[in-house]
């Protein structure tokens, strides 16, 4: 080959590469590309330069704290991409069971938009240099906690400056984006829904030779909770994820997490609706510090609490009505002897988290 062929060669190879490096760059997948979109679109959506806190978020995860401030389930992640964003949203925080929903790029703007709106501009300007993401402990007007968290990832180190966030603001967005979200997936969830009860249905009736009753069939979550251990029980489309804490053995502290099968579900459940638990009444008093510990159990349907019982320890209402809910709930031995056998279950099954 002589060498003007050479020389050609080399330029050809070198036009090619140009050109499938210039290709690679006007892809909207390019950091570089997809944020000049992102200046153009938000400058033309709010007539302002979009700020590095907005530009630089590329990910949102909201959590609930549960009965105990160290475990924050996930609720709902909304994610940067390309075209908007893709929001997931757990239907039972504290497990994977997603429903996703994919977001334009005007509604990641006005999301972001709304997030930077909470940003507090006070007197004495500091600056926070944040590496990677913050995550944020919310509370409400008093600077009481409100049960919920946020975990903001960054593209980038950023130094932001006036970075004082209004905590109670956030949660409004933080909620009102988490309503959107549920509205719009609620056709899929209740689709979902009715093709677990028809199944319910069925291997209750299999299992006991009776139709299941309206109480068992609608409920999706039981908790129970102690000042020895806390159970959290959540219905499954394959059976139920519980989340187990002992507070005075081996566990302190940490959390087992069972997934049990539907026929374990269906015992449950049963041994619930024989103990009449839905004829508790609401508030049960007790003076008497050595025999019991405060107690609490909530029963809920997929979108409302059916059911609400407390036992505590201190001053008794009104006499007349002190007389009426003293001591424990009906059938309490029977209750208890249930929930003993779920938690032998639970700790057969679980992984330590």
């Amino acid at each position: 080959m002589n060498k003007t062929a050479i020389i050609a060669a080399i330029i050809l190879f070198a036009l090619l590469f140009l050109s499938c490096e210039e290709k690679q760059e006007l892809t909207e997948d390019n950091p570089k590309v997809l944020e000049a979109k992102l200046k153009k679109e938000y400058k033309k959506r709010f007539d302002a330069p979009i700020s590095d806190f907005e530009l630089s978020i590329t990910n949102v995860k909201y959590y609930y704290h549960n009965a105990r401030e160290f475990y924050y389930p996930l609720v709902m992640s909304i994610t940067r991409t390309a075209t908007g964003a893709t929001a997931k949203y757990n239907i039972y925080p504290g497990y994977e069971q997603e429903y996703e929903l994919k977001i334009d790029m005007g509604e990641w703007l006005d999301f972001v938009n709304a997030l930077h709106k909470c940003n507090r501009v006070r007197a004495s300007v500091w600056k926070d240099t944040i590496k990677s993401d913050v995550v944020l402990y919310l509370h409400d007007k008093r600077g009481l906690s409100n049960g919920r968290s946020l975990k903001i990832l960054f593209s980038s180190p950023k130094e932001f400056t006036e970075y004082s966030l209004d905590m109670p603001r956030i949660t409004e967005v933080m909620d009102s984006m988490l309503e959107g979200i549920k509205k719009r997936t609620a056709a899929d969830v209740a689709a979902d829904t009715k093709v677990l009860e028809d199944k319910l249905k069925e291997e209750y009736e299999k299992k006991f030779g009776v139709p299941i009753s309206d109480f068992e069939l609608s409920i999706s979550k039981v908790d129970f909770r102690t000042s020895n251990f806390d159970i959290r029980a959540h219905r499954t489309a394959k059976g139920v994820h519980i989340a187990y804490t002992d507070y005075k053995g081996e566990l302190h502290r940490g959390i087992l997490f069972s997934e049990l099968d539907i026929d374990d579900w269906l015992d449950f459940i049963n041994a619930l609706n024989k103990c009449n638990v839905n004829k508790w009444k609401k508030f049960y008093y007790y003076l008497d510090k050595n025999l019991r510990g405060d107690w609490h159990l909530d029963i809920n349907s997929l979108d409302k609490y059916m059911l609400y019982s407390d036992g505590t320890i201190g001053y008794p209402p009104p006499i007349d009505e002190f007389i009426r809910v003293r001591g424990y709930p009906p059938n309490w031995d029977e209750f208890m002897k249930v929930i003993d056998d779920f938690r032998a279950k639970i700790v057969e099954k679980a992984e330590v988290k």
